[in-house]
């Protein structure tokens, strides 16, 4: 198919556009959804003309969704489809980053999604805030479209499928799947399908998802559900929105039924079934197939794409979409077929994407194999796109192919099968069979895939040669396109036909069947095509005689030539002729396999490197379906995986071989004698060598590189020459300095081998604890500090050990309008930019974390949210502001203290302006400027030394700043500070780095984290000189101490104890402080407090009476300002520690108890104990009871609670419910309602705690239950059992009658209800409302139906034989109703039981009566002649039976019947070869009233009208026709014989069917059998002189 690509600039589909699950109501589903609107296709030349811009948007008002697309790739893709991948999305990351930088930028913007396979982004915009004009400014954007709503219609309900005898679907059957298992064992095993659907019953036992993980209930690699962000729903499970895409599934690849009931309906049982819910419930405005369809591609490494959906032919008329053609177009050049439904519109109509010229569209036939009316299809014009693919033709008929697509069954949802109609059901089918293509032939290319179908596609008679808009070029035939592709050798022999695996003369009949327009089964006819001319002809059949008879020459393979190059360079194929040759007089099908092996002495055991399938006609026939009788096949072989060397050749067929050998021209450097350190410590250099040797055969040069840790990656190299068995030593010196510890894999590499091993580093980690350090110190102190250091690395060291005394903790915020704001937060969830959205919403997160990696533990770096900033200002000592948001940056600035300080970030873009923001306040610096030109990275030019820079870089040197995708940066001019580092990317453009003269701020342009540069984008470097900032503007110590340093030199696992001296000079009493011991590797502090010596009050407080523990007292010591609290534990015991000595007031008081004051002298470094008594306060307890069904309170209800001591406080409520209880002792009580009145009951128990008054004990008391009994009887007052009583309200209750008719409802709330009763037999009774009172119980009886009463009899006593009587009788309805009865007169003779059942239907009568209503029925009856005279009793009945007695006379006799001989069960062989005997049975009843005997006769082939004629008596005609053989039968009146008659067929008898008859004189009856040749038959072969030999069987 063509596939071309240029740019296509249309604008694309407005809101209206409408996408339809292709299936149709009725006996179908139906769906739609609006498809992906139309982007750019892919572009051979550049446009410059301005972006097309879809009128809708210009019209829409509000919020919108567009999608923008841009130019399509120009260049060759890779055969390799990760590489391809690549390419497209490397050309989309590439020419939508600018447009998404730009787009992120501006208010009223939002990018949802982008797509590599048709490069477009899809983006919301407020139509309020950005126009689509504005929009079309942005770089590289060719077209801007409205994206449309999806939506489907409803769809009526489908029955579901009845059980089928049949053992496949016709849909099966008419594309000749079973045919194409059978023959070629092709079943899709191995191929992926997926499926672009609404979602997929994976529960359904005849379907399956592929897995990569069947532990895994996600389905990896089964499975995706797509998002309303284009974006996989993770921890999606399998599961049908709707029903559609589980009934595609299931005809592409379900297995078997195995309920005996179901047919076999997937084609391919064996797939790998894959499935995107692209369309939830059939419809979504959110649903982005297109997001489906590369994801399949990419992260399914499907196949084949099953897509049952489209676009257009609604009311709108045809739609003509570009959004597909790049996709369906890139699909193809990485090797996936796409196969679409035509839609449901009928002939004029062809819905997108399955208009589109390239796309593989598919039409719908029926059972009888034409074409369904629903089914969609026309000429379609390339002129209907703006600018279409101009290597398409003007016009092009669609649909391609046909495939069954009415009433198709299959799976849905629940495990159950129904029959769809439309398109969507032939798409499957079509996917299904090239399943199958692909299982026989991996190799094959999508235009492969589709111009086989094609070509062996089939129409009826009738139906034009050409291609057309029905159906396309036919019905597909899936067993002649595998045939046709060559995928597999015959798994039988040729003329096999009924593949029994043996040539019969069975196999010649069915081939004669075949070629008198029979219908034999079993038969093949690709095995029957013997000579391979396409066809089943005479010719075949006279091949197959000769075979038969084994004079035929069979058909072989012979190689006749064998061409092999001599040598074989490095790198290029090994490109193999075989010529073959077919000697024999019939085709041959055989598979010829190249064989390569490494040992020319022994060919046989080499490795088979490729195959191919050849399809040979013998000499003589002009138009093969494969190759002629010779013919040449080529090989090419990759010898990228070759050593170089020798090597055999070998090409077999099932008949012949042929050796040939050839030498691989290559260098081999293999690798050897690695020989290098095991371990080594840190800083070490280490020395590696290694032998490389050219074990190949030519000359070369290679580098041999060393690599360490990261193997794909080159520490060292050296380049070096070698010829053919030369050999060097290689050797590499590597530094380990900047190594941490570890163990490592390294080695020696060259281009073809390599040598590797492991490597452990070693340093020493120097441990520090502090042992012993005074907790409380006073300025001018003099004291001790002991430390423990302990090497516990692996190697030894020595390093500086350090002691200071440091603020104990600086706590740094780092603010960010995306920090802490979740609403903010929230938003950004739904924005895409590619993978940064996560490090934009996190970036605060992100910075903290590593800025507190920089910094040491006396620094707490956490986020701050810009709109939390001014209130938050005095809890921080430092801010690190990346974007002051809302924030009032004036009013920050101006609450800032003097030991505050600030460090100011500024990036490209508007997530980090905080510079910006300052300048705008403070007009320093007086402007700030930023870019995204030139390439990463970039880099600060150092101009001046500072603390910033200590341990980074010096003036005059460049420090990287970040390697981003875009080179983002920002730069400052006209600062009052001190300017010292430029910023540029590749030249400088202006100061980055500021320190403000106070040393209060410092600015850091180009250090802030945006969507587009985040935080993992910025260096180690840059974010050291960040943490620098912080802790240059941190406020500098005064001098509290000397910082003293000692070394110290340690062996591995060795200690050493260290001791430092100082004295404590004047500290800031604010600030909190500790001691500080550090090595190099590890750091330590602790902290000490300020002030005088402390001590401690502990104690305990109990109840005075009862010596119990008092929890939760507080114990308060105060004096002047100064006050220390403390709380008792559950114990009752309490401890206030760290109280400056000195006298104190005590105070102590708990809830339920008097407080207790008195005082207490707290001693230096002391614990003063303090025991205290505390007196319980009376307590109440109050509350409510309600009523819990309406909550109305209760009076009279008495409340009591008890104590564990036995205690009992009582408490009555009066009329508002509530109640008091009073002068309660201190403890724990159980609160109950007591006595309770009647027709109430207590609903709780709670349990109350001492203290003081308890409010809210409240109560909600049940009402006590009523009763509803009673009986339902019928009209006639009997009772009726089993009849149900339900609630006719809200179905509260429903009880069943007993044998009585009673039944009883208890448990029931007071309240009115509705009673109604039902019965079998019965309509339901009139509603009765029944009121219940509490405890009560109300009788209700029920009636159901009505009653017909028979009354006023009137009928004769007596009658005659044969006379016809009257009776009449009177039908009264009792009952209350309009009903209708069946009145029967039941005659005499019959049983008047208990049950009257023996009656006759047309001796009935229906009627309708009104309730009281009568009426008169009146039936007739004649008295049989046979019946027996004598007295009966006879009558009427309607729901009660009135009966009389009748007396029968007896009549005349008449004249006897004479006797009349039928014939009837004829029963004789279905089937009999040429010369057997066959028997005949028959049945001859005497049907009169007199004895007779007659002749029975039977005759063969003789048919009724031979044997009736008025010129002859019957028993002449039939001796005259020729009696074959006779029987005689004596028969009394009514009796029955059953005779055999037999007869003898001639052995010359013409196989076909014959009849056959038994007959008396006065009645025939006939039967048929098949008559078959003899089984020593001569069979006769057709000559092309007409003569024949026989071939005896």
């Amino acid at each position: 198919m063509t596939d071309t690509r240029e740019r296509i600039t249309a604008a694309l589909l407005s809101l209206l556009l409408v996408v339809s699950l292709v299936a149709i109501t009725g006996s179908g589903l139906a769906g739609t959804a609006v498809a992906t609107d139309g982007i750019d296709a892919q572009s051979l030349e550049t446009d410059t003309a301005a972006p097309t811009i879809d009128p809708a948007i210009e019209d829409a008002n509000g919020t919108t969704e567009v999608y923008l697309t841009f130019d399509q790739y120009d260049g060759a893709l890779s055969a390799d489809r990760e590489r391809a991948i690549a390419q497209l999305k490397d050309h989309a990351e590439s020419s939508q980053a600018t447009a998404k930088r730009q787009l992120g930028a501006r208010s009223g913007v939002e990018v949802i999604n982008s797509y590599w396979i048709t490069n477009t982004v899809r983006a919301s915009i407020d139509t309020t805030s950005v126009t689509a004009s504005e929009l079309a400014t942005i770089d590289g954007v060719r077209s801007i479209t409205a994206k449309p709503e999806y939506r489907v219609p409803d769809t009526a309900a489908r029955p579901a499928a009845e059980p089928d005898s049949d053992e496949f679907t016709y849909g099966l059957e008419q594309i000749n799947a079973t045919e194409t298992w059978d023959e070629f064992d092709a079943t899709g095993e191995d191929v992926k399908v997926a499926v672009l659907d609404t979602g997929f019953d994976v529960s359904h036992p005849d379907l399956d998802l592929y897995t990569e993980d069947e532990d895994d209930p996600t389905y990896p690699g089964g499975w995706v559900e797509i998002g309303p962000d284009g974006e996989p729903v993770e921890g999606s499970e399998p599961h049908d929105t709707q029903s559609h895409g589980t009934h595609v599934g299931g005809t592409i690849g379900a297995a078997a039924p195995d309920d005996n009931e179901t047919p076999a309906y997937g084609v391919a049982p064996d797939v790998d079934l894959q499935h995107a819910l692209v369309l939830p419930g059939g419809s979504s405005a959110n649903s982005d197939p297109i997001a489906g369809f590369e994801y399949v591609i990419e992260e399914m490494d499907t196949d084949v794409v099953s897509m049952s959906f489209g676009a257009g032919c609604g009311p709108f008329g045809p739609v003509y979409q570009d959004a597909w053609i790049p996709a369906i177009q890139n699909a193809n050049d990485v090797g996936v077929v796409a196969v679409t439904s035509a839609g449901n519109s009928g002939e004029g109509c062809v819905g997108s994407p399955a208009n589109i010229y390239d796309s593989f569209s598919i039409g719908a036939s029926n059972e009888a194999g034409t074409i369904a009316d629903f089914s969609s299809g026309g000429t379609v014009a390339a002129d209907n796109w703006e600018e279409p693919d101009p290597e398409w033709p003007d016009e092009w008929v669609k649909p391609d192919v046909s495939a069954p697509g009415a009433d198709v069954l299959s799976a849905v949802p629940g495990g159950g099968h129904e029959r769809y109609s439309g398109t969507s059901m032939a798409a499957p089918h079509v996917s299904g069979a090239i399943a199958l293509m692909l299982s026989a032939n991996d190799d094959l290319s999508d235009e492969e895939i589709e111009s086989t179908l094609e070509e062996t596609a089939w129409k009826p008679a009738d139906a034009p040669d050409e291609k057309d808009v029905r159906y396309g070029h036919g019905i597909i035939d899936v067993r002649a396109a595998v045939a046709e592709v060559g995928g597999a050798a015959l798994e039988y022999e040729l003329g096999d036909v009924d593949r029994d695996e043996s040539l019969t003369v069975r196999d010649v009949r069915l081939t004669q069947q075949y070629l008198q327009d029979k219908t034999p089964e079993p038969f093949s006819e690709d095995l029957g095509d013997l000579n391979r001319d396409g066809e089943v002809t005479t010719t075949d059949l006279n091949l197959l005689q000769r075979k038969v008879l084994g004079s035929l020459d069979e058909g072989e393979i012979a190689v006749t030539g064998f061409d092999v190059p001599d040598n074989v360079d490095k790198g290029e194929p090994l490109e193999v002729t075989v010529d073959l040759t077919n000697p024999g007089e019939e085709g041959a099908v055989q598979k010829v396999s190249l064989q390569l092996s490494d040992d020319p002495a022994e060919p046989g055991d080499g490795e088979t490197v490729a195959t191919e399938v050849v399809d040979m006609a013998p000499e003589g026939v002009d138009e093969p379906i494969g190759s002629p009788s010779e013919t040449t096949i080529t090989f090419e072989v990759d010898t990228d995986d070759l050593r170089s060397g020798a090597y055999a050749v070998t090409v077999t067929t099932e008949d012949d071989e042929a050796t040939e050998e050839f030498t691989y021209l290559a260098s081999q450097f293999d690798v050897s004698s690695l020989d290098a350190p095991d371990e080594a410590n840190s800083g070490e250099n280490v020395t590696i060598n290694a032998t490389v040797e050219n074990v190949g055969n030519v000359e070369d040069t290679q580098s041999v590189e060393y690599r360490f840790g990261d193997l794909d990656e080159t520490l060292l190299e050296e380049s070096v020459t070698l010829a053919p068995g030369a050999e060097t030593t290689v050797s590499f010196a590597a530094d380990t300095e900047n190594v941490s510890a570890g163990t490592y894999e390294h080695g020696v590499f060259t281009d073809d081998d390599a040598a590797t091993g492991n490597i452990t580093i070693l340093e020493p980690f120097f441990d520090v604890e502090i042992a012993d350090a005074p907790d409380r110190l006073e300025p001018g102190d003099a004291y001790t500090v002991t430390a423990g250091v302990e090497n516990t690395g692996d190697a030894p060291g020595t390093q500086r050990v350090t002691y200071d005394v440091v603020r104990e903790r600086t706590e740094v915020a780092v603010v960010d309008s995306k920090a802490g704001t979740e609403s903010v937060r929230a938003a950004l969830d739904d924005r895409n930019v590619d993978g940064d959205r996560d490090d934009l919403a996190d970036a605060a997160d992100e910075l903290s974390a590593t800025l507190q990696g920089e910094l040491d533990d006396s620094y707490n770096v956490s986020p701050l949210g810009a709109d939390e900033l001014l209130a938050s200002v005095d809890a921080y000592d430092v801010f690190v502001v990346n974007d002051f948001g809302d924030a009032d940056v004036e009013a920050f600035l101006d609450t800032l203290a003097d030991d505050q300080a600030v460090v100011f970030l500024e990036n490209w873009g508007a997530d980090s302006t905080a510079i910006t923001d300052r300048s705008d306040v403070t007009g320093d610096p007086a402007a700030v400027d930023i870019a995204d030109s030139g390439s990463p990275p970039v880099e600060l030019d150092i101009t001046a030394d500072h603390a910033l820079f200590d341990g980074i870089a010096d003036e005059g040197e460049s420090v990287e700043i970040h390697d981003a995708t875009f080179a983002d940066r920002a730069w400052f001019d006209d600062y009052s500070g001190d300017a010292i580092a430029d910023v540029g990317a590749g030249s400088p453009d202006g100061a980055a780095v500021g320190v403000g003269q106070d040393g209060d701020h410092v600015l850091l342009a180009s250090f802030g984290r945006t969507q587009f540069v985040a935080d993992g984008d910025f260096t180690d470097d840059a974010n050291a000189i960040l943490a620098n900032a912080v802790t240059y503007v941190d406020d500098p110590l005064e001098a509290s101490v000397e910082r003293t340093t000692t070394e110290v030199s340690l062996d591995p696992g060795e200690s050493s104890t260290v001791e430092f001296s100082a004295v404590l000079e004047d500290l800031d009493p604010e600030l909190e402080w500790a001691h500080a011991v550090e090595s190099e590797d590890d750091a330590v502090r602790t902290p000490f407090a300020l002030g005088a010596q402390l001590g401690t009050v502990a104690g305990t407080v109990s109840d005075d009476t009862t010596g119990s523990p008092v929890a939760n007292a507080t114990v308060e010591l105060e004096r002047d300002d100064e006050t220390y609290v403390g709380v008792t534990d559950a114990d009752g015991t309490y401890a206030v520690e760290d109280v400056p000595a000195g006298e104190y007031t005590l105070t102590v008081a708990a809830t339920g108890y008097e407080a207790v004051t008195d005082t207490v002298t707290v001693l230096e470094n002391e614990t003063v104990t303090k025991h205290v008594e505390l007196r319980a306060t009376a307590a109440t307890m109050s509350g409510q009871v309600t009523a819990s069904d309406d909550g109305t309170p209760v009076a009279n209800v008495t409340v009591a609670a008890e104590n564990d001591d036995g205690e009992v406080f009582e408490a009555t409520t009066d009329a508002n419910g509530t109640y008091a209880l009073t002068d309660v002792s201190a403890g724990t009580y159980v609160v109950d309602v007591a006595d309770t009145p009647p027709g109430y009951r207590p609903e709780k128990i709670v349990t109350v705690a001492p203290g003081e008054h308890v409010t809210g004990v409240d109560f909600e008391i049940e009402r006590t239950p009523g009763t509803i009994d009673g009986y339902v009887t019928n009209a006639a007052g009997v009772p009726i059992a089993d009849a149900t009583v339900a609630d006719a309200d809200g179905g509260a209750f429903s009880v069943t009658t007993d044998e009585n008719g009673s039944y009883e409802i208890d448990g029931l709330a007071p309240g009115r209800y509705a009673l109604r009763a039902a019965a079998d037999g019965y309509d339901d009774s009139t509603i009765e409302f029944v009121d219940v009172e509490p405890g009560a119980t109300a009788t209700a009886n029920l009636t159901l139906g009505t009653y017909f009463e028979v009354s006023d009899l009137e009928a004769p006593e007596t009658a005659t034989q044969g006379e016809t009587i009257v009776v009449n009788a009177t039908i009264t309805n009792t009952g209350d109703r309009t009903d209708t009865r069946t009145a029967f007169y039941f005659p005499p003779g019959t049983d008047f039981g208990t049950d009257v059942v023996d009656y006759r239907p047309e001796l009935s009568e229906t009627v309708t009566l009104d309730g009281g209503e009568s009426t008169t029925v009146e039936f007739t009856y004649e008295i049989p002649e046979d019946d027996e005279p004598g007295e009966y009793e006879h009558g009427v009945s309607a729901d009660e039976v009135a009966s009389t007695t009748i007396t029968i006379e007896e009549s005349e006799a008449g004249e006897p019947e004479p006797a009349y001989f039928a014939v009837s069960d004829v029963d004789g062989p279905a089937a009999a070869n040429a010369g057997d005997a066959i028997t005949v049975d028959a049945t001859i009843t005497n049907t009169g009233d007199e004895a007779d005997e007659q002749d029975v006769y039977l005759f063969w082939n003789v048919t009724s009208p031979a044997l009736e004629t008025d010129e002859q008596s019957p028993a002449d005609r039939r001796e005259s026709v020729g009696i074959d053989s006779a029987a005689t039968v004596a028969l009394e009146g009514g009796e029955s014989a059953v005779v055999s008659l037999t007869h003898e067929i001639d052995a010359d008898t013409d196989p076909g069917s014959y009849r056959y008859s038994v007959s008396t004189l006065q009645d025939l009856a006939t039967d048929g059998l098949t008559v078959e040749a003899a089984d020593d038959a001569t069979i006769l072969p057709i000559r092309a002189d007409g003569s024949a030999d026989p071939i005896r069987g």
